[in-house]
């Protein structure tokens, strides 16, 4: 197979190039086997956006370098269904014993849920859907923080209170947001008063802030301070195991009104071959540096093998395995986990790692995960592999990373160039 598609700064801006839209939902035989990236069917993944589908495309082309040639490779934006996995394989003639899907296939019940609402239990009497598994919550609640799913606006404002006479700060969380969007952090009531006639005015004209939470719910829990926020994979093929952890970052996007806004900016991860127990039996440095051109000297990054984060991710994933039904196909496993204090209204601090929800598609973490993947494949001697992913949105920032991915081993670019699409925000999603 060619070597994934680079996007060349100087046709970043053409978003609906061809080269790879053309590829969407069509069947494609490479040197390493058929390759097959799904479009969104029709319905919005969570990103419906040029650069993001640009991204997937180029994750896909990866996903494709680590599996056995006999084996198609199905790409999907999101969470299948059985049912949507039984008509791609008729339409494409494919048997699903040959084909490895990046990704996780559900049944249509689970679809609805949000990972970010399920994993906290209600209070007692809320109005939960039918989606709503409070055993699932149940399993996570040693692992989680502090915290509520609210379905009705009088259970949003108990359980607020309630944490709020426990903590000095509390976290409202959309649980149908992403990248760190659509949070709020309030210390107190007026607080609390100010963000609900907010919500009033935003969903006035879509039924009311009260339906939106009846179906959708919000999230309620202890804000956490000195945060560090971890991410752990485990990628499943025909014959491997890869495990993956690593750091988040945050990216700073410019609004047109002046004010920035806080998003997800990508992960760096170390990645073995195997399962998490491997981490103990090779000859890892405690601390990992990573080579990032915006974060040197005291702002360096770092990356441990934390025993704790694995501990809190296992669990989560352990609580998944025992909740899904059979039929479930889940070939990429990501779970964000938080290292943080808790801070007590009588002044206590609480060390807390907590984890806070989990990712079964591709995301902004899987080109380091897959390109680890593949050097631990072709290596011989190779016992971890360190690789950085970035989402990035500053121009500035972006000619930095842009000279730092092109004198790197593992460099590559999948978008770099503004995305009418995405609010015509300027994009560079790379790996080095």
């Amino acid at each position: 197979m060619a070597t994934p598609y680079v996007s060349q700064h100087s046709r970043a801006h053409q978003s609906s190039a061809e080269d790879w839209r053309d590829d969407l939902d069509v069947l494609r035989h490479t040197d390493q086997g058929d390759l097959l990236v799904l479009g969104d069917g029709g319905e919005s993944p969570e990103f419906q956006t040029d650069s993001v589908y640009k991204r997937n495309h180029g994750i896909a082309q990866l996903a494709r370098t680590i599996v056995d040639a006999a084996y198609t490779v199905l790409v999907p934006q999101k969470p299948m269904t059985r049912e949507e996995l039984r008509q791609v394989l008729e339409k494409h003639r494919l048997q699903e014993a040959r084909t490895w899907i990046y990704g996780s296939v559900l049944p249509r019940a689970l679809l609805n849920r949000s990972l970010k609402i399920q994993v906290h239990l209600p209070l007692p009497g809320d109005r939960t859907p039918d989606w709503f598994d409070v055993r699932f919550a149940e399993k996570l609640d040693p692992i989680t923080l502090p915290g509520y799913s609210c379905f009705t606006t009088e259970k949003l404002d108990n359980a607020s209170m309630l944490l709020l006479d426990e903590y000095e700060d509390i976290r409202l969380k959309d649980p149908g947001a992403a990248s760190g969007e659509e949070q709020t952090v309030i210390r107190h009531r007026a607080g609390l008063d100010r963000f609900l006639d907010e919500m009033g005015e935003k969903y006035q004209d879509q039924g009311g802030f009260e339906s939106y939470l009846n179906e959708y719910g919000y999230v309620v829990e202890a804000n956490l301070r000195d945060l560090e926020s971890w991410s752990y994979t485990l990628t499943i093929t025909p014959g491997h195991s890869f495990t993956s952890i690593g750091r988040l970052v945050e990216s700073t996007v410019e609004q047109p009104d002046g004010s920035n806004l806080i998003e997800y900016g990508g992960t760096s991860v170390v990645t073995i071959l195997g399962r998490s127990q491997r981490f103990g039996e090779i000859d890892l440095p405690p601390q990992i540096a990573i080579d990032d051109p915006l974060r040197v000297g005291e702002d360096q990054l770092s990356l441990t093998v934390d025993d704790a984060v694995i501990r809190v991710a296992e669990r989560y994933i352990e609580a998944l395995n025992d909740w899904e039904q059979d039929g479930i196909v889940r070939t990429r496993a990501n779970v964000d986990v938080l290292k943080g204090t808790l801070v007590h209204r009588n002044g206590r601090q609480e060390g807390v790692v907590a984890a806070v929800e989990d990712s079964a598609r591709a995301g902004g973490a899987s080109p380091a995960e897959l390109l680890a993947a593949r050097h631990l494949l072709a290596s011989n001697d190779c016992d971890y592999v360190v690789i950085s992913s970035r989402h990035v949105f500053d121009a500035d920032d972006c000619a930095a990373y842009r000279k730092h991915v092109a004198q790197s081993a593992n460099g590559l670019i999948l978008w770099d160039g503004v995305d009418a699409s995405w609010g015509d925000k300027y994009v560079m999603f790379c790996t080095f």
